[in-house]
């Protein structure tokens, strides 16, 4: 899983936003199923350490996804992928 949001950081050409690419490399995850619904996400500096980004830039995918419903974040438990309606 990590590995393909590594290819597709690695592709981002100047411009692109990293948290941007985040957001759709794990969109694309929960859509194709390699990351079903209650699946729990890597910690958000586990992410950016094995991808070197930003813990910033992982909060920031985190946010965008949790806003379009995509996944849900609760404090102390970590970051879940919401129920799809």
């Amino acid at each position: 899983m990590m590995k393909r949001w590594k290819k597709a950081l690695d592709a981002v050409r100047g411009g692109e936003s990293k948290y941007k690419i985040l957001v759709q490399a794990i969109a694309a995850d929960i859509d194709n199923g390699t990351l079903g619904e209650g699946a729990r996400l890597p910690p958000q500096r586990e992410v950016s350490q094995r991808l070197g980004i930003s813990v910033q830039t992982v909060t920031n995918a985190y946010k965008e996804l949790e806003q379009h419903g995509a996944i849900r974040c609760e404090v102390g438990r970590g970051s879940f992928v919401a129920k799809r309606v």
